[in-house]
């Protein structure tokens, strides 16, 4: 569909079309155009947003669902206050009024960015109350498109219990929807996240692995969004299972040889430049910080303190000084006290603490909060100094 739409979104353009189509007509082209946008990149998702506001215009309809993609699309490539984000779609669901099955979906979608947007800002319960505001029309009986905003809400659910370190609940949620059609995407994911969480690093290895294989028996490049994405989740679960094994049956060469290949081939895909949107740059982090793990794992604490400023400066790109910050700074006050300088590792502790008093341990990224911060406060506890939490 996209080739063809390509070639004649030109002539959507000109004034002169519009009052040849019919109010049908508008409509759907406009919902293609929408549908266009979750393809190729930014500039073309611009494009054909900007051409189904101006065909939506042309017939004075509302054009909500342009504008609520727009938000969509800011948060995900750009750094906006989410605040200011809330806001917004605040005033769009607002002057919003479902009248059938199809509009109801639309407002569906409008809560669950909303509910995006809070978490993003952790306010998990205030996110709950708002996906508690969707319900289809005839409760006995959902609309396809309804049915697809009834699985993205439980899987918001799942997420908000997997950041609050509420493992299990959220595993059952992400296997609830494992049995319904549509599957939310990501779903793979963040199944073996909370998998890993939970210790069953093997499940996680096995539902990833299955489903690489799946995507190269169907073709696909391994350098896809979702190809990108199953091996950064993939990738994850090997290092977690070796840091977890490590102090009883000691570092498995074999997972961290794994993890690296995987991490090193991904870190090409996330070079530092201009072209990095958010979710680039969220990614980078997450791989300068795995190779920062394992050089620290691996007994190389000078080179494991440049890959931990590496990450430590990606995560600020990211975020001010918070949850990422004071693990990064309680890795390296412990490699610091290993190499005997104590007044810097002291400094770096006290200031770990501080923010750790003020955030206290987050769950977003498989194991840094839990798994990792857990095999970091293990080992200061052998230096005679307390653990974070």
């Amino acid at each position: 569909m996209i080739p063809q739409l390509q070639h004649v979104l030109p002539y959507l353009d000109e004034d002169s079309v519009y009052g040849r189509l019919k109010h049908s007509e508008i409509d759907q082209l406009a919902d293609v155009c929408l549908s266009a946008s979750y393809f190729l990149d930014l500039g073309w998702k611009e494009k054909v947003l900007n051409t189904a506001e101006r065909l939506l215009r042309s017939r004075d309809r509302n054009p909500a669902m342009v504008e609520l993609r727009r938000i969509a699309l800011e948060r995900l490539y750009r750094t906006p206050s989410p605040e200011q984000q809330v806001h917004q779609l605040r005033e769009l669901s607002s002057q919003f009024r479902p009248i059938d099955e199809r509009s109801n979906a639309h407002f569906g979608e409008m809560v669950l960015l909303l509910a995006h947007l809070l978490v993003d800002l952790t306010e998990h319960q205030l996110a709950v109350s708002v996906l508690e505001t969707f319900k289809p029309r005839d409760p006995h009986r959902a609309s396809r498109l309804e049915q697809v905003i009834v699985n993205d809400v439980l899987s918001i659910r799942g997420q908000i219990l997997r950041f609050t370190g509420d493992f299990v609940k959220a595993r059952l949620c992400f296997f609830q929807l494992l049995r319904r059609t549509p599957t939310p995407p990501k779903l793979t994911t963040q199944l073996s996240a909370v998998s890993c969480e939970l210790g069953d690093f093997d499940y996680a290895i096995g539902i990833l692995t299955d489903e690489i294989k799946g995507l190269q028996d169907a073709g696909d490049r391994m350098d896809s969004l979702n190809a990108k994405r199953l091996r950064l989740a993939l990738a994850d679960a090997y290092l977690m299972k070796a840091i977890k094994l490590e102090p009883s049956q000691g570092l498995d060469g074999e997972l961290v040889e794994r993890a690296s290949g995987l991490f090193g081939s991904l870190a090409e895909h996330f070079k530092e430049t201009d072209e990095l949107w958010k979710v680039g740059k969220i990614n980078r982090f997450r791989v300068l910080t795995a190779l920062a793990i394992i050089e620290h794992l691996q007994g190389n604490p000078r080179r494991a303190l440049e890959r931990w400023d590496a990450a430590q400066a990606a995560s600020r790109k990211c975020w001010s000084p918070g949850h990422t910050d004071m693990v990064i700074m309680y890795s390296k006050c412990e490699l610091m006290y290993r190499l005997g300088e104590h007044r810097g590792a002291y400094s770096l502790e006290s200031e770990a603490v501080r923010l750790y008093q003020r955030v206290g341990r987050r769950y977003h990224f498989t194991g840094l909060g839990s798994i990792w911060q857990d095999h970091i406060g293990n080992a200061m506890k052998l230096r005679g100094r307390e653990a974070l939490g």
